[in-house]
């Protein structure tokens, strides 16, 4: 028992590290190269590298506070908000994070008065982020697989009982709902739902030009994504007023895009 129980450490400790596309922001040439950039007010040459980073796959919460940062020294608000909010699904509970995104929000003319979220939905995505998809996934497989081979080793053991067995049958069951964490995490983290209005925008009550108008959504504004006819997309605002709004005035968010 012992022994399994090291190798299930081990292999746990390893797949934070080498499963591809959940990498952090470690300490390369590029990295630092982007840093220095960074503190010489060089923000362009800084964004460079850091989107070219994120093209290779190599994103985290890191990378994507830093964007921000950049962004919003350039005064470029609806990038800034985009940043911060793809960092955010890393790190939902940063204070840093969150206190920047809410510093780029006070630039929004007529900025939307967000309703606060359930707390309850607060500390499910605080769970989902303990562990990139990737390491979740690694995680459940090593439990089911510890758990599968202890219940073929009471099989072939006469001596032990089929209640016994049992039991080692049951300890798959968490590495099950590990595995499934490792689902809803990565829906969590690459979901297509939200954009970022990127120019100011008519905000129509259908998808027509025509149509009353509701009134007008400031570029930088988080929208959450309903349905969509056309060239059209039916939104819901922070504040959980719904309309409509051209489709070539927003930009989904995306993780890795």
């Amino acid at each position: 028992m012992n022994i399994w129980g090291s190798i299930l450490r081990r292999f746990i400790l390893a797949g934070m590290w080498v499963v591809p596309g959940i990498t952090i922001l470690v300490a390369t040439p590029s990295v630092e190269e982007a840093k220095a950039y960074f503190h010489r007010q060089e923000y362009k040459q800084a964004l460079d590298i850091w989107y070219d980073l994120e093209r290779q796959g190599r994103v985290s919460g890191a990378l994507y506070y830093n964007i921000g940062l950049a962004e919003s020294q350039r005064d470029n608000v609806p990038g800034a908000v985009m940043a911060f909010e793809k960092a955010l699904r890393f790190k939902p509970s940063s204070a840093p994070i969150r206190k920047a995104l809410s510093d780029e929000r006070e630039k929004i003319e007529s900025a939307t008065i967000p309703l606060v979220p359930f707390f309850l939905a607060e500390y499910y995505q605080q769970l989902l982020t303990l562990l990139r998809p990737g390491q979740w996934a690694i995680a459940g497989m090593l439990l089911l697989g510890f758990a599968v081979v202890l219940w073929l080793k009471s099989m072939r053991d006469k001596s032990v009982n089929p209640e016994q067995q049992r039991r080692w049958m049951y300890l798959g069951v968490p590495g099950l709902l590990v595995l499934l964490l490792a689902v809803m995490a990565y829906q969590h983290l690459y979901r297509q739902n939200e954009a970022i209005v990127i120019m100011a925008s008519d905000f129509h009550q259908a998808p027509s030009e025509e149509s009353p108008l509701i009134r007008t959504v400031s570029a930088a504004e988080k929208v959450y994504l309903l349905d969509r006819i056309g060239e059209w997309h039916q939104v819901r605002l922070l504040n959980y007023d719904e309309g409509w709004i051209r489709q070539d005035h927003i930009t989904v968010i995306r993780v890795g895009q």
